[in-house]
């Protein structure tokens, strides 16, 4: 299921008034917003690590992109709905695969299953996901406006 559909109903905007390309863009704005909200949790966790050993922002951020994944899924498996076969099976992945990454024996999985991660973790988490819809709003009212606008005069002609 794609996240553009509980997204919609969560902005009021109705999926079929919108065409292929906003949908997509939509997405990818959802997914960007997730993904830097995610990956704020991720380093703030680790923040008293960061000073205790003394990494520099550089390190830091190094640090971050190789726990990321697996704070992810450690999150998903925290909150007890999935386990690690239930997200291998989500994210159309070989359960060892997704054990190797949580294990952290294998960094750098694919860009698909990063986007089926995140998207799982949108469908779980909507409570969670409020602050990135919100920055989202700004950018999609006017647009949403203009689309609700042009249907009126559709109906008035």
């Amino acid at each position: 299921m794609s996240a553009i559909i509980p997204l919609c109903h969560l902005l009021g905007i109705g999926c079929g008034k919108l065409e292929k390309q906003e949908q997509m863009l939509l997405e990818g704005l959802l997914f960007t917003c997730i993904y830097r909200q995610l990956q704020e949790e991720c380093h703030s966790q680790h923040k008293a690590y960061f000073c205790l050993i003394k990494l520099n922002k550089e390190q830091q951020e190094m640090m971050i992109k190789n726990e990321f994944i697996r704070y992810i899924i450690r999150k998903l498996l925290s909150e007890e709905e999935y386990t690690l076969e239930g997200i291998a099976q989500y994210t159309h992945t070989d359960a060892d695969v997704v054990m190797d990454i949580y294990r952290g024996h294998y960094l750098y999985p694919s860009a698909e299953f990063l986007y089926r991660l995140i998207e799982l973790h949108f469908m779980e988490r909507k409570d969670l996901h409020r602050n990135a819809i919100k920055k989202l709003e700004p950018l999609l009212l006017p647009s949403t406006r203009t689309v609700q606008k042009s249907e009126e005069e559709h109906i008035r002609e």
